[in-house]
């Protein structure tokens, strides 16, 4: 099966769990988040804004602001290129051409010193993540050194196809509920 459909089928399986199973599978991978030893002792933490019923990780990000930790969110610059920008508090969020909402983009305040960073995921086969295709994450993490890479996603994305082109690069871990 080629990544395009893949990627239709597993959003479809996504999209296909009710409102409140999403909310129940976030809550659970908020705990087992916020329970692992690269959580904890980390002190910047770059993570995602949900789209189209991805896991909720939003009450992660508070939870890491409350212990002090900087928390980061991604900012497209160009295509297939993005920087991490500390997600502030009261802070306004701007959509950018995919809709999603970033932090408004200032010269001098991206971040390249990650400690966990909580990457959204399409599918997944082994450490391997299927993203929407913009090769962001990929991008991104072959030219900066993250401590930890954590895929999010659901239990239905995990596929048995190995998608891989020589572009990917493995995470650290991948949580499913």
């Amino acid at each position: 099966m080629d990544r395009k459909t893949l990627r239709r089928l597993a959003i479809e399986r996504r999209l296909s769990l009710s409102e409140e199973e999403r909310r129940k599978r976030s809550e659970i991978l908020k705990g087992r988040i916020l329970a692992l030893d690269s959580y904890l002792s980390s002190a910047t933490i770059a993570a995602y804004f949900p789209i189209r019923g991805e896991i909720d990780i939003l009450p992660v990000l508070e939870k890491a602001k409350e212990a002090g930790k900087k928390v980061l969110l991604p900012r497209i610059v160009s295509p297939g290129r993005m920087v991490f920008l500390p997600f502030e508090e009261n802070e306004k969020l701007v959509s950018n051409g995919y809709g999603i909402p970033e932090p408004p983009f200032e010269e001098g305040k991206a971040v390249d010193d990650i400690d966990l960073m909580l990457v959204p995921l399409v599918a997944c086969h082994n450490l391997f993540r299927l993203g929407y295709g913009g090769n962001y994450y990929n991008n991104y993490l072959s030219r900066h050194k993250v401590k930890t890479t954590i895929g999010i996603g659901y239990q239905e994305s995990v596929v048995e196809e190995d998608f891989r082109t020589e572009r990917d690069i493995p995470l650290s871990l991948i949580l499913t509920a």
